[in-house]
């Protein structure tokens, strides 16, 4: 592993560690073409500086990177870290190679027109269409070849300065419009054996499964051998792609890696709802219910990344945390609701990334640069607490709505202010605990109450409040609160402008 980024595990989760410091991506992605010429990432960078990102989320394209083939030109990622640099911003680059929103659009011609070389996924039998097959060994090959140039061209040019600290391989992988490959070379795959190097993951972790998982596996008898169908019955489909998705990006990866060790990862479009099928969302890719398919198929990947555009953010949060995976967005909406979005998925989850997309779309007034702002300047205290319990957090995703979470010894309880169409920012606070019944609190349109933990008393209130500011990363208290504006000792008011409080709490009978 590169020594200047790294991602460990600590104690309750994880923490991305960045030369030794706990941190936390502070980010945004890109439009998908914003990144394919100098002028336009000099306009885009200049901005983001002004939204107090830490980080940016951008492509590098195959067709770019290999316009010939085994002819490289990496004179675009060069001017891209340099460019970061100038803007103190750290990457995480997305490489579209094969996959992207699963079609494979980002390949180069001498891919895209060599329809016999690099056959076709083929969503009814005979019928070709954009997206390479993840059976293509040829594929796989020259797609491994490129982005293992691609890292060891990254790790000469800039090891030393550790601007590029991780890499997201391939996009939003899976088949669409179908539930599997019906390639002649799916079919034959299809029909074989489901192997073992699966079903034996599948035993070794049974206790440990994704509970959606373990189902599907279960009502077939948990079998360990036999066709894809006989084990995984009516979901087969689905899970023999993910399978031979996940291991089509495994080699790439792999190939990346031993060229240069930094955290690697790769992202999802999600399930839209109930109701939706494999091939309406793509068929095999990394869905919160595959997740286990895919760490079996492949373990160079650190993580599984959901894409949030979905309004149910709280719901998809918690299905992207589970059996220890940790939280990295890198793409959200992009509206108001981002400032919101990103205090709970720090708070209550420990992310390590927060990344709106199309975050060039984006004006300098948008909430979430000021959000950031604080956020960086409390960054020593909040990415220090991972993994600690010592963090919660609450976000608004219907009209009226009320939260209850313990922390410290203390429970909280947070009601909404306003209903969705009357405020800009939806309801939503980051908590944190540091020690001595103190806290810091920081979010917008919340009354936030307590109740004490400890069953003797009956009663918690606010012993002194400061509203405040961090700068410089230290806390520089404004205004000391009371009366109406604590409800007498009683609640915390967080209102339209984002506020920034520090205050103790007092349990008694």
């Amino acid at each position: 592993m590169n020594s200047r980024t790294s991602l460990q595990k600590h104690k309750n989760g994880h923490r991305l560690l960045i030369d030794g410091q706990p941190t936390i991506l502070l980010s945004g992605e890109l439009h998908n073409s914003s990144a394919a010429a100098m002028v336009d990432v000099r306009d885009k960078f200049a901005k983001l500086s002004d939204l107090n990102l830490n980080s940016v989320i951008l492509s590098i394209s195959w067709e770019l990177v290999e316009p010939v083939e085994g002819g490289f030109d990496f004179s675009l990622i060069d001017g891209i870290i340099e460019e970061a640099r100038l803007r103190r911003l750290r990457l995480v680059f997305l490489w579209f190679g094969t996959m992207k929103n699963a079609i494979s659009c980002y390949v180069p011609e001498w891919v895209k027109t060599d329809t016999t070389r690099f056959f076709r996924a083929e969503g009814t039998p005979g019928q070709g269409s954009w997206t390479v097959s993840p059976f293509c060994r040829e594929a796989m090959e020259c797609d491994a070849r490129a982005f293992a140039a691609v890292m060891r061209h990254i790790r000469e040019y800039d090891s030393e300065h550790g601007t590029v600290i991780m890499m997201q391989v391939e996009n939003e992988s899976g088949i669409l419009r179908a539930t599997r490959d019906f390639s002649p070379a799916g079919e034959a795959a299809f029909h074989s054996q489901a192997p073992t190097d699966l079903t034996d993951y599948l035993s070794t972790h049974s206790d440990d499964l994704i509970p959606e998982f373990a189902d599907i596996w279960k009502a077939m008898g948990s079998r360990t051998e036999g066709t894809w169908s006989e084990v995984f019955g009516r979901d087969a489909d689905e899970v023999f792609m993910g399978w031979y998705i996940a291991s089509f990006i495994e080699h790439v990866t792999a190939a990346g890696r031993a060229e240069y060790d930094i955290p690697m990862f790769a992202n999802a479009w999600l399930i839209a709802g109930p109701g939706y099928l494999p091939g309406q969302y793509p068929s095999g890719g990394p869905v919160s219910k595959l997740m286990d398919v895919w760490r079996a198929a492949a373990p160079s990947i650190d993580f599984i990344a959901p894409d949030i555009y979905s309004p149910e953010f709280r719901e998809h949060c918690a299905s992207y945390t589970q059996s220890g995976n940790p939280l990295f967005i890198p793409e959200a909406q992009n509206g108001p609701l981002a400032a919101a979005n990103a205090l709970y998925a720090i708070g209550r989850h420990d992310a390590i990334c927060f990344s709106p997309f199309a975050i060039d779309d984006i004006a300098t007034d948008h909430p979430l640069g000021e959000t950031y702002r604080m956020l960086t300047e409390m960054m020593p205290l909040v990415a220090g607490a991972y993994g600690e319990s010592q963090l919660t957090g609450f976000v608004q995703q219907s009209d009226e709505e009320r939260f209850s979470e313990g922390l410290a010894g203390y429970r909280f309880n947070a009601r909404t202010n306003k209903p969705l169409a009357e405020v800009t920012v939806p309801g939503s606070c980051l908590i944190l605990s540091i020690g001595n019944d103190e806290f810091f609190c920081i979010g917008y349109n919340l009354t936030i109450t307590f109740d004490s933990l400890d069953q003797s008393k009956n009663t918690a209130a606010i012993v002194w409040l400061d509203e405040g500011e961090f700068k410089d990363a230290n806390w520089h208290p404004i205004r000391r609160l009371n009366g109406d504006e604590t409800f007498h000792g009683t609640g915390v008011q967080l209102t339209d402008k984002l506020t920034v409080c520090k205050f103790k709490l007092h349990a008694h009978k």
